[in-house]
């Protein structure tokens, strides 16, 4: 879990770099502070999830979405404190703000879905 993060975070660095590169600049000139703050609350939005799925079967789903809560709750406290803290154009942050969330989402959502697969099938091999 916390290479493919590691991975992640470095090919999202990567992409970020190359997309500065660019002429017409899209990004923020502070967008690995975001990346920054998106690894770290993933990171925490994993760790608890692990555990409240190692630790409660039943009440793992509601770990999950608490999780996630936790998580939407962190990003809009950052955005209000980093918009009133820096003049930045709002269009070109939210969108980069956004871009970031989904994809560390999507990649939180798979990294659970692997973990769980790979409980079933030690389970289903247990069982035989």
């Amino acid at each position: 879990m916390f290479r493919s993060l590691l991975y992640f975070f470095i090919l999202t660095v990567l992409v970020f770099a190359g997309v500065q590169q660019m002429p017409v600049n899209y990004l923020l000139k502070d967008i690995y502070v975001v990346v920054l703050f998106f690894v770290l609350s993933t990171l925490l939005a994993l760790i608890l999830s692990f555990v409240g799925i190692k630790k409660s079967g039943n009440a793992s789903v509601l770990v999950i979405l608490s999780a996630f809560v936790i998580k939407l709750l962190a990003s809009l406290f950052f955005v209000l404190i980093y918009l009133h803290n820096n003049q930045v154009n709002k269009i070109i942050f939210v969108s980069n703000f956004f871009a970031l969330y989904i994809l560390f989402s999507l990649f939180e959502i798979y990294s659970l879905l692997a973990n769980l697969r790979d409980q079933k099938n030690t389970i289903e091999s247990s069982n035989k």
